[in-house]
């Protein structure tokens, strides 16, 4: 699964997540010699430094031996663009 992170100044990363429970996401970054570790605290994923990461974009193969369910993990995710009627592209 591939994932775009935003973080507050403006950083937008994408990602390979390697493992996800519900409060811990560990992932590969390009560049990154070791693993991203991002956690969820009050419905919110914060970065290894504290700071809130928005999850932009996911990207994932239908597997039906899902070892999670990517709807409640990535409840926060929320959508790039919206259509002029306010609906969801």
């Amino acid at each position: 699964m591939c994932l775009t992170m935003s973080y507050s100044d403006g950083r937008r990363i994408d990602a390979v997540v390697l493992a996800v429970s519900s409060d811990v996401m560990r992932m590969a970054v390009p560049g990154c010699d070791d693993t991203v570790e991002l956690r969820r605290q009050q419905n919110q994923w914060l970065g290894e430094d504290g700071d809130p990461v928005e999850l932009e974009a996911w990207v994932a193969e239908t597997d039906p031996v899902s070892m999670f369910e990517p709807v409640l993990v990535f409840e926060e995710v929320r959508p790039r663009a919206m259509a002029a009627g306010g609906s969801v592209m």
